[in-house]
């Protein structure tokens, strides 16, 4: 857990380089990156993106970050001095449904600061598949192209008239994708005696 005070008096490049340093030097770990960049954006607010809003960009693509935030949620920022949407959630090697019933709260504080609450779901091992970073030459590319096929079919059934939201269908279809992948993948025979298949009985 990794968090964050970037003062608007304070250069925010600083900050954000030695957040760097810790993604790299933590580049396998599940990491949740928290707290007030003094920035702005659409993605997670109101309103254009501006100079801080362009160097938290940067971060987000240079280490593929997730943004949880929901840029209709109230004001994490509520105080004399007015509203803003300047207090970020992001992470990393996590799985997105992981991050549930994220939210920022309506309760009075001390703060100026609205808190910002969510769960962390317990990771399903029973159900876990490795992850795999598939390639043409990985699979079957004529199976795969027809499986395509069939579930795009298929989702333009499903989420024709759907309600669902669209980070919720998006990770659906990354789901199937992801499966059509497994299902079409190139096996490995085990061969016996010059290329004679190996059977059990």
């Amino acid at each position: 857990m990794i968090s964050v005070d970037c003062p608007p008096s304070e250069e925010l490049c600083e900050n954000i380089n030695e957040i760097s340093i810790l993604l790299l030097r933590f580049s396998e770990e599940k990491i949740v990156i928290i707290g007030d960049f003094n920035a702005k954006s659409s993605i997670w607010g109101p309103g254009n993106r501006e100079k801080r809003g362009n160097i938290v960009h940067e971060l987000i693509n240079k280490f593929d970050l997730v943004v949880i935030n929901d840029s209709d949620s109230p004001p994490s920022i509520n105080g004399p001095c007015g509203i803003s949407w300047i207090d970020i959630m992001m992470f990393m090697n996590i799985g997105v449904d992981r991050i549930t019933e994220w939210k920022i709260s309506d309760r009075i504080t001390l703060s100026d600061h609205q808190i910002m609450e969510f769960k962390v779901e317990k990771e399903n091992f029973s159900n876990k598949r490795k992850a795999y970073k598939w390639s043409i030459e990985s699979i079957n590319l004529f199976d795969f192209k027809v499986k395509v096929n069939q579930s795009v079919e298929g989702c333009k059934t499903i989420y024709k008239d759907s309600k669902k939201n669209l980070n919720e269908i998006i990770k659906e279809i990354l789901h199937i994708l992801a499966n059509v992948c497994f299902e079409t993948r190139k096996r490995n025979k085990k061969t016996l005696f010059g290329g004679t298949p190996k059977w059990k009985y």
